[in-house]
């Protein structure tokens, strides 16, 4: 990343930005990892996640998207009710 340039992992709720989970600025190397993690309310049957990934750097940039570079992971964590 260029001086001033910056890199944010956003994970969004139902369409609306519900977190930012990460934030990588200038001077970064030329390989940057982003990564986050954060608890979600979620109704059980119609909200959903996404993840988007977003930069300022003022030309192209890649990803590396693959199965071994790439992971997403969630777990229910149910109150009990007794």
């Amino acid at each position: 990343l260029g001086d001033g340039a910056y890199i944010k992992l956003m994970l969004y709720k139902n369409g609306t930005l519900f977190k930012t989970l990460a934030q990588v600025n200038n001077g970064a190397a030329a390989d940057v990892v982003v990564n986050g993690s954060t608890e979600v309310t979620m109704n059980g049957t119609t909200d959903y996640v996404e993840l988007f990934i977003e930069h300022n750097h003022g030309a192209d940039r890649s990803t590396i998207g693959t199965e071994a570079t790439t992971s997403f992971w969630g777990s229910r964590i149910r109150r009990d009710e007794s």
